[in-house]
């Protein structure tokens, strides 16, 4: 069995092959092999979500997913998190408007403080329309800052990208203390959907 410090010391080294390969070029990385997804988390009894003023249920393909990344430990530094970027459709070789991506990361500055960035870009990534993306810093399942969410939003014609948020976060330096991470929920729907 591992030890407590034999397992940070592993987290830590996988954190900074990650951030080695963010610097070379690559996309944000995971921290480390503490992730996951789950889906249908946030919508109601009846399937439907209140995004921008408008209520989107089972008609729109409305999906709430849940990831969640594991923070790399105080003065490990480097970004992680997680990009959706913009997909054509079967046979298409570019999308006809270009959305940018969605996407949601937190970087580590200063030691132990981590800055969160999120941002809906109202793109189509794997067949579905990205209308919110919400991160908030949690330890033990209690959150250390406010859940952010960014919002897209249409007009009845077209999709607006939401705005990029931020929150902050400062990790705990006990030894034996519980590892901050990074919750995202995404909320998508059916790209034929004004």
């Amino acid at each position: 069995m591992r030890t407590m410090r034999q397992a940070r010391l592993v987290k830590t080294t996988i954190g900074l092959l990650a951030l080695a390969g963010t610097l070379l070029g690559g996309a944000p990385a995971f921290a480390n092999g503490d992730t996951g997804t789950r889906t249908d988390n946030n919508q109601d009894d009846s399937g439907t979500v209140f995004i921008d003023g408008r209520t989107f249920g089972p008609e729109d393909g409305v999906e709430v997913t849940e990831e969640w990344v594991v923070l790399p430990e105080p003065g490990s530094g480097g970004t992680v998190g997680v990009e959706w970027p913009s997909t054509p459709p079967p046979g298409m070789v570019t999308p006809m408007v270009y959305w940018g991506s969605s996407y949601a990361y937190s970087t580590e500055t200063a030691w132990v403080w981590y800055e969160g960035h999120a941002k809906a870009a109202a793109n189509v990534y794997s067949g579905q329309r990205i209308i919110q993306v919400c991160i908030q810093f949690q330890r033990s399942g209690v959150g250390i800052a406010d859940k952010r969410c960014s919002s897209a939003s249409s007009n009845g014609s077209y999709w607006s990208s939401g705005p990029d948020v931020v929150s902050y976060a400062t990790d705990s330096l006990g030894f034996d203390d519980p590892q901050t991470i990074m919750y995202i929920w995404t909320t998508r729907i059916n790209p034929q959907i004004l």
